[in-house]
């Protein structure tokens, strides 16, 4: 893990800066520590893909969200926190093999549609958290489609999307009419049907552009964790050298026979 952390601080040297990630990489944090630093950064959007990438590629993200997940769901009532979800799901497109710890923490938890609907103003003219409420929404969009399993829960039916239906967040109701088109199988035309009378032409193309946003951040962490080639470990430079030693002596000894 501290080849790949090492390599994360490369990207972001600002986070040297960090005490809490300073002590894990210098080995004087305890297990409880580390993941409390790995977690406060990977739920900084900023780093989210980044990190994730990192912890996917030396074996230790699984081990880790797992660790995390039910040392959070160990406390009755779960604490609420949309910012965990959304870091869970995002790096959910770059190991899915995170399925089932991602799952089990959005089916125990409030979903993240549920915390946009609270945090609405009481009066439609007061001003909300309409970003806040958008990644929400599009982070439980995006669980729905990449965990189908959830759309069984009944946490997770089309009437928690359908009352955000008129929220005042233009991407807000453009993800929650595709969480509902999903779970009702509306059709294409069904569904920009609704799209069509909930919100303007600029402001579909606009949350579109938002939503595809997201994916392609996605996308390109994905690509660069691919094209990725780690550097061998010292157990693999032994196995490769003596290897070659001996691809080099097999000439040798067939000459003087």
């Amino acid at each position: 893990m501290e080849r790949a952390l090492r390599g994360f601080l490369e990207r972001f040297p600002d986070v040297k800066h960090d005490t809490s990630f300073a002590k894990a990489l210098a080995h004087q944090a305890t297990l409880d520590e580390i993941a409390s630093a790995l977690e406060a950064l990977l739920t900084q959007p900023v780093y989210t893909l980044a990190l994730g990438g990192a912890l996917r590629g030396c074996g230790s993200l699984l081990r880790l969200l797992s660790y995390l997940v039910e040392r959070r769901l160990a406390f009755t009532p779960v604490r609420e926190d949309g910012g965990f979800a959304t870091m869970l799901v995002t790096v959910l497109e770059l190991a899915p093999q995170c399925g089932r710890v991602v799952q089990r923490y959005l089916e125990c938890s409030t979903p993240p549609q549920e915390l946009a609907w609270r945090s609405q103003p009481a009066s439609t003219q007061a001003p909300g958290p309409a970003a806040a409420d958008a990644d929400l929404v599009a982070t439980a969009l995006r669980a729905l489609q990449l965990l189908p399993g959830l759309r069984q829960h009944p946490g997770w039916t089309a009437g928690s999307f359908m009352r955000l239906l008129q929220h005042q967040s233009p991407e807000v109701r453009w993800a929650a009419t595709q969480a509902v088109a999903l779970l009702l199988n509306m059709s294409d035309a069904s569904r920009s049907t609704l799209a069509g009378q909930l919100l303007s032409s600029e402001e579909q193309v606009a949350a579109l552009a938002s939503w595809q946003a997201r994916r392609n951040a996605a996308a390109l962490e994905q690509a660069a964790m691919w094209l990725h080639v780690p550097a061998a470990c010292e157990h693999c430079k032994e196995a490769a050298a003596d290897a070659s030693s001996a691809a080099d002596a097999a000439p040798a000894e067939g000459n003087e026979a």
